[in-house]
Formats: structure tokens, C-alpha cells, sequence
């Protein structure tokens, strides 16, 4: 329903799932304490992670939702980094921005 991955000049979003996302990574570049993180959150709806194990629930969830075809979240990769998580996630049968 949803594409796995989709590439474009600078970056590339991958399907957020623990196959293509590491959590310590995941974790490590949206913890709590990492500089930076306010900005990263501010118009985000979401927390910085306190734990690794909040950064595996969220892809555990990310993977339920693609698996029930919920909804489709991504994560953006800059020159093979991972730059962000979603901002925005598709969801419903249209596959159309959840914001739209």
C-alpha cells in the first residue's frame, strides 16, 4: 500500500521499522539530553526520547501502524545518516499527509 522507500537528489526516507532504523541510533539522535533537542521537538508533536526503550516503542508502533496499514512513517536519510524522523506520517487508504 504504502512505498518502502522513496529517494529523491539529497535524501532518502525509508520505512521507520527496526530493519532500517537502529534503536541507539534512533535513540542517540533524539534523547532528551542530546544538544539541540528542543529545536528538533518544538513544532514536532512528540517528546524526546528519555530511553532507548522509548525509541523501540516507537518503531514498535511505527511497525504496528504500517502492518494494519494505519498509517506509513518514515525516516529521512542525508547521505546515508539519519537526518530526522517523521514530521508528518501518511495514514487511511488515500495514503495522503495525516495533516491534510
Amino acid at each position: 500500500m504504502f512505498p518502502e522507500t522513496v529517494d529523491a537528489a539529497s535524501v532518502t526516507l525509508r520505512r521507520l521499522s527496526r530493519e532500517h532504523v537502529d534503536v541507539h541510533a534512533l535513540y542517540e539522535r533524539f534523547a532528551a539530553d542530546s544538544a539541540g533537542v528542543e529545536a528538533v521537538f518544538e513544532y514536532v508533536p512528540q517528546e524526546p526520547y528519555e530511553t532507548p526503550n522509548d525509541a523501540r516503542e516507537f518503531l514498535l508502533q511505527a511497525e504496528d501502524e504500517w502492518d494494519d496499514r494505519e498509517s506509513a512513517q518514515y525516516a529521512v536519510r542525508a547521505d546515508g545518516d539519519l537526518a530526522a524522523t517523521p514530521a508528518s506520517s501518511w495514514s487511511g487508504s488515500a495514503a495522503r499527509p495525516a495533516s491534510a
